[in-house]
């Protein structure tokens, strides 16, 4: 099992990586884990890569950094550089 960008895994079939007929058997990454979730850009909802993935930790961090700019955005607009207070 490889976790990075996506979720990539293989499988074994009587000693052998199995491929699939297009090469792309294994993308357990891309199961459904909540059909209500996200829509991932395979077409399906709720993709395991979608919330544990290294992709989800960089969108979950800088969604957090964006909330972080907008509140100092915010503070800043209230008050001056003298009396900064949030």
């Amino acid at each position: 099992m490889s976790i990075s960008i996506g979720i990539g895994t293989g499988q074994i079939s009587n000693g052998q990586l199995f491929k699939g007929a297009n090469g792309y058997a294994g993308e357990f990454g891309h199961m459904s884990i909540d059909y209500n979730g996200k829509r991932c850009r395979c077409g399906n909802k709720g993709c395991w890569e979608l919330s544990c993935s290294e992709q989800f930790l960089l969108d979950a961090v800088a969604s957090k950094l964006g909330l972080i700019q907008s509140a100092l955005k915010m503070c800043l607009r209230k008050h001056t550089t003298k009396t900064l207070k949030c």
